[in-house]
């Protein structure tokens, strides 16, 4: 019987001393292929939630998986998403879209700076801005099934 306890103990600790990927709900900004995400909460702010994008990416889920990245699994591996790289030095991580109405509105919003010229990465489905930045602020109405906007500034 303590043979039988001491060894569950041991396997216990042996899982959790395994070197883990963070999990995505518990991600510090420094993790490795790390992504944050676009927060309800902060989006249904009045004013909702404002990043400085350099370059965004519209990418499928499943992608991101075999990038590496880490992405929960509880998301579909066959869903648009988009990926925003941020210009703020201190955000180590990209903003992970993934909200289905504010993907929506970012496709939107690449498909018009494109027809005013925007260089279009095919290869990676993204719009590098460089040193000319896109400004877009994300908000989100009250309620479980509300909508998001996003502004251009």
């Amino acid at each position: 019987m303590n043979l039988m306890i001491a060894t569950i103990a041991v396997l216990a600790l042996l899982g959790l001393a395994k070197n883990k990927k963070p999990v995505f709900g518990q991600l510090t900004l420094t993790g490795e292929k790390a992504l944050d995400w676009l927060k309800t909460a902060d989006a249904e702010r009045e004013e909702g939630v404002t990043f400085t994008f350099q370059r965004i990416r519209m990418v499928l889920t499943e992608t991101l998986d075999t990038e590496g990245w880490n992405v929960p699994d509880w998301k579909d591996g066959r869903t648009w998403t988009a990926l925003g790289f941020l210009a703020e030095p201190e955000y180590a991580n990209p903003i992970w879209i993934h909200q289905r109405s504010a993907v929506q509105e970012i496709e939107r919003c690449l498909a018009g700076w494109e027809a005013q010229g925007a260089t279009v990465d095919d290869k990676e489905r993204s719009i590098d801005f460089g040193d000319a930045v896109k400004v877009l602020t994300f908000k989100r109405g009250q309620g479980k099934f509300a909508r998001y906007t996003v502004e251009q500034d």
